[in-house]
């Protein structure tokens, strides 16, 4: 699977943008506005390609970019982290297992 991070200045720390992949597309909005201000960023990939595989296959590839994931957060690259928690299934200010861990 190729990824998707954005980063366009690997040289300079990072933001992450972290949350619910039901969020991807404001994830993706906030990821624009950081670069529209020279801040650079990276967002996770896109797991709706996931979604798509056998029940093993799909949890084995979300387990792996956890994994991937999981160490950006650790890089001595990364500044920050920003999350992106909106409602989601009726949930206010939803935050997913994935950024507490």
């Amino acid at each position: 699977m190729t990824s998707n991070m954005h980063n366009k200045d690997t040289k300079r720390p990072n933001i992450l943008i972290c949350g619910s992949m039901f969020h991807y597309k404001t994830m993706m909005e906030c990821s624009n506005w950081l670069s529209q201000h020279n801040i650079p960023s990276l967002v996770p990939e896109n797991e709706k390609a996931v979604a798509e595989l056998s029940i093993k296959t799909s949890l084995e590839e979300k387990s792996y970019l956890s994994r991937k994931w999981l160490k950006n957060i650790k890089s001595k690259s990364t500044y920050g982290i920003l999350v992106v928690n909106e409602t989601k299934k009726g949930l206010a200010n939803y935050i997913g297992a994935n950024t507490f861990a």
